[in-house]
């Protein structure tokens, strides 16, 4: 994956270059999470759809960039409401939550667990962005619920190794899996594929911080 530590170190070296070029193709508009590249999930295959056209696999890796947390409401069941309609209230940084309730998010209580049979009515998510071999600007991946708990665990792994989560490049897979009810759902794996070398972590740090900057 040395390909993605190179465009980390062009766009590290080059980025007023980059950020000018960005702001001239989008008229001075800036990156939102809507203009990224979304990893969709289909059964246990990750598909990607980019200019190129649409790539399917059952495993995908790149270096994760950058990480926050979410969180969505819907005051109505799937069954008892549009399947398509936006959350009652959501959050973009799983902390201040906007809508109906609103405010924050740790005292809510549609966020604490038993709001929703043994879970929480809020769902917590997480959001990933994962540089690709021959990509400049991430594409996002968006961890659900049932998958935190293994996102955690790999988190935990690398900082035991002194490593951050943007240290090494990550190879995601589906598994089928089953709550304690007994219903099967898709569960995103998280494991190694490469350790960055100290200089690529660098590297990768400067592009995490700039890309931060730009979104």
């Amino acid at each position: 994956m040395s390909k993605e530590i190179e465009k980390m170190k062009a766009f590290e070296m080059e980025s007023r270059m980059l950020s000018e070029m960005i702001a001239e193709n989008l008229e001075g508009e800036k990156i939102s999470v809507n203009d990224l590249i979304k990893v969709e999930r289909d059964g246990k295959d990750f598909v990607i759809t980019n200019a190129e056209g649409t790539n399917s696999s059952k495993e995908f890796e790149g270096v994760i960039i950058y990480k926050h947390n979410t969180r969505s409401y819907w005051a109505k069941s799937f069954d008892e409401g549009d399947i398509d309609a936006p959350p009652d209230c959501s959050s973009e940084d799983g902390n201040i939550g906007v809508g109906e309730p609103g405010g924050e998010c740790e005292s809510c209580p549609m966020a604490q667990f038993g709001s929703e049979g043994n879970g929480q009515a809020c769902k917590k998510h997480q959001r990933l962005y994962v540089l690709l071999q021959d990509d400049l600007l991430p594409v996002v991946l968006n961890i659900p619920t049932g998958s935190l708990r293994k996102a955690k665990s790999y988190y935990l792994s690398l900082a035991q190794k002194g490593v951050p989560y943007y240290g090494v490049v990550t190879s995601f897979t589906i598994t089928d899996a089953k709550n304690k009810q007994g219903i099967k759902y898709p569960e995103v794996n998280f494991s190694v594929k490469k350790f960055l070398s100290p200089d690529e972590i660098k590297s990768a740090k400067s592009y995490k911080e700039l890309f931060q900057k730009i979104v």
